[in-house]
């Protein structure tokens, strides 16, 4: 989905006449940078939490 939202934003971008400026597109990028980065922090606490559970459950099942 963010992809598909980075090509539109391109695309809005190629269409301005007088060309591209990337002093219009740095915000976007840098939010978007901002976004990806939490996603995976996100991702991150939730794969730590998953392995968590797996080794609590492992060790139930070993009593």
């Amino acid at each position: 989905k963010t992809r598909q939202l980075v090509d539109y934003v391109y695309s809005f971008y190629r269409d301005i006449p007088g060309g591209f400026s990337s002093s219009l597109s740095q915000p976007f990028e840098s939010v978007l940078d901002s976004y990806h980065h939490e996603m995976r922090m996100k991702q991150q606490d939730i794969e730590s939490c998953r392995d968590e559970a797996r080794r609590a459950f492992s060790r139930k099942m070993d009593w």
